[in-house]
């Protein structure tokens, strides 16, 4: 019977607050097994329902379904996708892989409703699993049965070998509007070539690969056609070779394209930024505020680099959204207090700034995942324990105050929303929860003012929502 390969996006979370980005991590799987003669169809859980992904599958004649997976709420809604299907077509291979399988394989291989992973880049192990008949030495590739020290990680693929086919999906689905432009996703590049121990790059072997100058425009052209002026790319780390970024600036100078990305600190500079054409703002990994902690974590910036980058931007009439950790298990309560008071000064220098406080959550790949156990952090039992692990489930034992650090999230959070600067991977808000983000924004601006992060009690009640929320549509 000939290949009929599904693949879904799951879910990412029980309420969906923003309007989806284009899932490229199917989307790059379904393109390339097209292009070599597979036929594939994609789904995104987030647009299609389970009913509607399930009775195709039914229906159709099936022979492979594909699921990516990321660490958190993801992995469950792919487990309950895949039990359904498994149930209903016993005989479809059922494939795992993203990000969460490449970094915690075993807690996915020994699952009876998997009946393969793919570890690291799927292109090719996909496309060789579907084709080849007897399934066995496969690099990448494991099935259920196998031991984990039998895997054997794949080599990178050469980035121009992929095209995208946009006849896979509706990109209607995935354009909104930016600063009164069609604005959609755009992705150019893998990887990112820097070491920060909380990230879980150590997996890519800190390499960056990127598409050639001449296939980033073949690309993009084909996006401009749905009517696009403005773009955010989604690589980890754009700006790691700023002169193979100037030249792509060049083609969205000549081709009139706005643009958003993910840039370093220490990038942002008078001389780059000007090389930079047509870019509107920036997402800066700030991370801390604390020199101490930005060095234990590798981050190679300096403090001031955070506020330069952020008067560059300011200057060029640009702005951008700072990220912040806190909760780092070499950090102190003053460390914390020092990216707080460098939250502020970002602001000052640059008012309009978005800027986003998150809680440290250890991730499998990463060096301080590795310093967090010894700590005595317990990571997740099952696969089930890692679909409930997102930043207000997770239990860092070092914290003896965990409501503190999530005061200051929240405040922070909504005390610099503005849905209108909020773009990219954060997304903008739905209309129907517009009017509870105004009255915690009003609540928080008093707590930012007075750096009162006490008795959040208001912050209780909304986490007791939201798991009242996610019981009730289970």
């Amino acid at each position: 019977m000939e290949p009929l390969c599904v693949l879904i996006y799951p879910k990412t979370a029980e309420i969906e607050f923003s309007h989806p980005d284009v899932p490229y991590s199917i989307f790059f799987l379904g393109s390339y097994l097209k292009a070599n003669g597979i036929k594939v169809k994609l789904f995104d859980q987030r647009i299609s329902s389970s009913r509607e992904i399930v009775q195709y599958i039914e229906s159709n004649p099936v022979t492979h379904v594909g699921l990516s997976t990321m660490t958190g709420p993801q992995i469950i809604f792919a487990m309950d996708l895949s039990r359904k299907i498994k149930q209903l077509r016993p005989e479809i291979d059922i494939i795992w892989g993203g990000i969460h399988v490449t970094v915690a394989p075993g807690s996915v291989l020994e699952q009876d409703f998997i009946d393969y992973i793919v570890y690291g880049e799927g292109e090719e192990p996909l496309l060789e699993l579907i084709k080849n008949p007897d399934k066995k030495s496969i690099k990448g590739v494991l099935c259920r049965n196998d031991k984990l020290e039998n895997l054997e990680p794949r080599e990178f693929i050469d980035m121009d070998t992929i095209s995208l086919d946009w006849s896979l999906i509706n990109p209607q689905t995935y354009i909104s509007v930016r600063e009164g432009r069609r604005y959609i996703s755009f992705v150019t590049s893998r990887g990112c070539s820097f070491k920060c121990q909380y990230c879980y790059n150590s997996v890519t072997k800190s390499r960056w690969r990127s598409w050639s100058i001449d296939k980033v425009r073949k690309e993009l052209e084909k996006v401009l056609e749905f009517d696009i002026s403005y773009i955010s790319f989604m690589d980890d780390n754009l700006a790691v070779n700023v002169k193979w970024l100037s030249e792509v600036c060049k083609i969205l100078e000549e081709k009139n394209v706005l643009w958003y990305g993910d840039i370093r600190a220490n990038v942002i500079t008078y001389e780059n930024i000007k090389k930079f054409k047509n870019c509107t703002r920036v997402f800066i990994g700030a991370e801390s505020g604390s020199q101490r902690v930005l060095n234990d974590i590798e981050k190679r910036i300096k403090v001031e680099d955070i506020f330069n980058a952020a008067k560059v931007l300011h200057d060029s009439g640009m702005t951008g959204t700072f990220s912040w950790i806190i909760g780092f298990p070499q950090e102190t309560r003053e460390d914390v207090m020092d990216t707080v008071n460098a939250v502020r000064r970002v602001s000052e220098i640059m008012p309009g700034a978005v800027q986003r406080l998150k809680i440290f959550s250890p991730y499998p790949g990463s060096q301080l995942y590795k310093m967090t156990v010894e700590k005595g952090y317990r990571p997740p039992a099952t696969l089930e324990d890692w679909g409930r692990y997102t930043r207000e489930h997770c239990d860092l034992p070092y914290i003896k105050n965990p409501w503190w650090y999530k005061c200051i999230s929240y405040v922070t959070f909504f005390n610099f929303y503005n849905d209108k600067d909020i773009i990219g991977s954060i997304g903008s808000s739905k209309p129907i929860f517009r009017p509870v983000i105004a009255v915690y924004k009003f609540l928080s601006s008093f707590r930012w003012r007075l750096n009162f992060f006490g008795f959040p009690v208001e912050f209780m009640m909304l986490d007791t929502m939201r798991k009242i929320y996610m019981k009730v549509t289970r």
